[in-house]
């Protein structure tokens, strides 16, 4: 089977197994690259999160996947964005802001994992809190709760209390926003 995707905003195509998993398909993709794929090998630790989205972009919906738990047929047709691009983006900078100003950083081997769980909570937050403009405050909290229950299953790391985690999201939110202004 051929599949076609962009990886890293790199156009990508290639012929795969239907079993193969999208890890390796990316692994392909970055060889030389001392990169988070070329550690990871499948272990399913989840620390190879990627963003998957339409290629289009027309949608505006953006996934967060362990893509070593994912098929790399599932990838054609979407932007596939690795946690070593995503870590150089604006989203990402707003959590290291979080990071510092607070004073709290994930361990090493889930830090990747963790910017990108954040920076995703803290975009589909924003995304509720615009789309319903008219929501009481309660509702706002019960959202960012369930954001944050749901996500966090996305790292098995524990070096963070959900306390911590809390702070980190509420803080990227408010980096975010400003940001956005």
């Amino acid at each position: 089977m051929r599949i076609s995707c962009i990886v890293d905003d790199v156009n990508f195509s290639k012929d795969i197994c239907t079993h193969m998993p999208l890890s390796e398909l990316i692994h392909q993709r970055k060889i030389g690259s001392e990169g988070l794929y070329c550690r990871c090998a499948g272990r399913k630790c989840l620390n190879c999160l990627c963003f998957m989205e339409d290629s289009s972009g027309l949608n505006g919906e953006r996934d967060l996947l362990p893509s070593c738990m994912i098929p790399a047929y599932k990838a054609d047709g979407k932007k596939i964005t690795t946690a070593d691009y995503f870590l150089s983006t604006e989203d990402a900078g707003d959590v290291f802001d979080a990071y510092r100003l607070l004073k709290l950083n994930p361990c090493q081997s889930c830090f990747s994992a963790k910017t990108m769980i954040f920076s995703y909570i803290a975009s589909e937050y924003l995304n509720f809190e615009n789309h319903y403009s008219g929501v009481e405050a309660k509702d706002y909290e019960a959202r960012k709760s369930f954001l944050i229950r749901t996500n966090m299953n996305l790292s098995s790391c524990s070096c963070l209390s959900m306390k911590s985690v809390s702070s980190i999201v509420e803080m990227a939110i408010k980096i975010r926003r400003n940001r956005n202004v």
